[in-house]
C-alpha cells in the first residue's frame, strides 16, 4: 500500500479505534512474516536430521498406520457416519496425528501457511509424507473450506505462533459442525518462555480458569471475546495447556 494510499483508507475509517486495530494487524502481521524464516529453519533442521532428538516423534509422524490418539477420538461425536473429518492447524510439514481409525474413515487435513516451503524441505530430503500439508493461514480457513465441515479442529503448539490467534480461533470455529469441537494443545505462556524470538509473540495461559492469549501489547479474555457461540474449557497440567471449545449451535 503505497503512502498516499493508506493515509487516504485511514482517514475513511470511522473511528480512532478502527484505525489503531488496523496499524496493529498490520505490524502483527509483518513481524509474524519476518520470523518465518526461524520456523523454516526449524523445521529444516528437524526434518534434515530424521528429528534429531526428537527421532521418535519423527519416526510416528511418518507413519502411515498411526493410530487416532484416544484422548483426540475422546473428542469428536458422530452422527450416524462413519467418516470423521479432523482440521489440524498449523500442522507443520508432518502432521503429529494418527492416520487411522479401526472400523472408521479417517479424513485428515493438516494446514500450515509455510507448506508450500515445507513441501520443499521434504522433496529435498527424499521424505513422503502420509497426509501432505497443504497451504492455508490459521486466519483465513474460510477462505478455503466450507464452514460446518469439520468434526474436530486441532493444533498443537502452533496458533500462539500465528499473526493473530483470535482470528484463527474464530475461523476454526466458522469450519467445524455445530456442537462440535476445537482442541488446542499448547505450551504456556511460550512466547515469554522464549523472550520473544521468532514466531513466539503470543502466550497462551488460564486466569481464574479462563483461557487467556496476551502478550505485552494485548490481553484477551477468550471466551468474552467469542460470546455465546462458544463454550469453553481449559486445563493445566506439566506446563501445557489444554483448551477445548465446543461450537454452539
Amino acid at each position: 500500500m503505497s503512502t498516499l494510499l493508506g493515509k487516504t483508507v485511514m482517514k475513511l475509517l470511522p473511528s480512532k479505534s478502527l484505525r489503531r486495530a488496523l496499524v496493529k494487524s498490520a505490524s502483527n502481521k509483518l513481524r509474524w512474516k519476518l520470523a518465518l524464516p526461524c520456523e523454516e529453519k526449524y523445521w529444516h533442521d528437524y526434518i534434515s536430521q530424521s528429528g534429531g532428538q526428537y527421532a521418535a516423534d519423527f519416526a510416528q509422524r511418518l507413519d502411515p498406520n498411526l493410530p487416532l490418539q484416544p484422548h483426540i477420538r475422546d473428542h469428536i461425536a458422530f452422527r450416524g457416519t462413519s467418516t470423521v473429518r479432523i482440521l489440524d492447524v498449523g500442522a507443520g510439514p508432518l502432521t503429529c496425528l494418527g492416520k487411522t481409525w479401526p472400523g472408521r474413515t479417517l479424513e485428515l487435513t493438516p494446514t500450515d501457511p509455510l507448506a508450500n516451503d515445507y513441501a520443499r524441505i521434504l522433496r529435498a530430503h527424499n521424505v513422503t509424507p502420509p497426509v501432505p500439508t497443504q497451504f492455508c493461514c490459521a486466519e483465513r480457513l474460510t477462505s478455503k473450506f466450507p464452514e460446518n465441515h469439520f468434526d474436530l479442529a486441532y493444533s498443537r503448539n502452533a496458533l500462539d505462533h500465528s499473526f493473530e490467534p483470535l482470528a484463527a480461533i474464530s475461523q476454526m470455529l466458522k469450519v467445524i459442525k455445530p456442537d462440535c469441537t476445537i482442541l488446542l494443545e499448547h505450551l504456556l505462556n511460550e512466547a515469554e518462555t522464549e523472550k520473544y524470538y521468532g514466531l513466539h509473540q503470543w502466550n497462551f495461559t488460564q486466569r481464574d480458569n479462563q483461557f487467556i492469549i496476551w502478550n505485552k501489547r494485548t490481553t484477551l479474555n477468550v471466551a468474552a471475546e467469542l460470546g455465546p457461540q462458544a463454550q469453553i474449557t481449559s486445563t493445566v497440567a506439566n506446563n501445557w495447556l489444554t483448551v477445548t471449545i465446543k461450537k454452539i449451535p
